[in-house]
């Protein structure tokens, strides 16, 4: 999409909520729980002259890590030290006619808690094997419907499938959903997800009549202090 094109319009969905597997868990950094641990020596006279070789040990590790961290401290600026969480959850998405739809809103909509989230990463998957999810265009309606005329001719229902007992759209469904794929990864940037000016997240759907389609998000990351 050109970048002179106009603003994007916002696209008017609806949505149901299941909360039966959702859970937010926090870690805790590493490098705490290590700083804990110690030990000590038998007697007082090897403890000590274990001590002495140890620090001195210690002294040329500490000279030689300064020297490597000074070169590279710059490349460690943009690192995050904070707790981490995971989030997960499975949304139901309201049932559609055959196409490709933008539902970028609706899920977003039935995950608040990734506000929640300083930088991470949102990873959804669709829990069916005849619809699929892609990242394409948010703004022209006209891509969907050029998308979903390529598709029925790219897989057309008279190919000479054998797996015909649950309709002639079926088999054609199937092939489809492989080719575009079941699940989707994308970066969280402060509470949002981080999408190009008109990227969109699509369901795909590739039967004629379907019912409400599931997805599982699942998120990790660093979150907000």
């Amino acid at each position: 999409m050109d970048s002179t094109s106009n603003s994007p319009r916002p696209p008017t969905t609806a949505a149901t909520i299941d909360n039966t597997t959702s859970s937010l868990i926090q870690g805790q950094d590493s490098e705490s729980k290590d700083s804990t641990e110690s030990t000590t020596g038998t007697t007082a006279s090897s403890s000590h002259q274990h001590h002495r070789s140890h620090s001195h040990h210690h002294h040329h590790h500490h000279h030689h890590h300064r020297s490597h961290s000074s070169s590279g401290s710059s490349a460690s600026n943009n690192i995050i030290r904070t707790n981490t969480g995971w989030f997960q959850r499975r949304i139901n998405l309201r049932p559609v006619h055959r196409g490709c739809h933008l539902v970028t809103d609706e899920v977003v909509k039935q995950v608040p808690e990734m506000n929640q989230f300083q930088v991470g990463i949102c990873h959804l998957h669709i829990m069916h094997t005849s619809a699929s999810l892609t990242l394409n265009e948010n703004w022209d309606p006209d891509v969907r419907e050029d998308m979903e005329m390529f598709l029925l001719q790219f897989v057309p229902e008279k190919l000479p499938f054998r797996h015909v007992c649950e309709g002639p759209d079926d088999m054609p469904a199937h092939v489809k959903a492989s080719f575009l794929g079941s699940s989707l990864t994308i970066p969280i940037t402060e509470g949002k997800l981080c999408l190009g000016t008109w990227q969109g997240i699509w369901l795909c759907e590739h039967r004629n009549n379907a019912g409400s389609r599931k997805i599982m998000v699942t998120i990790n990351g660093a979150l907000k202090n």
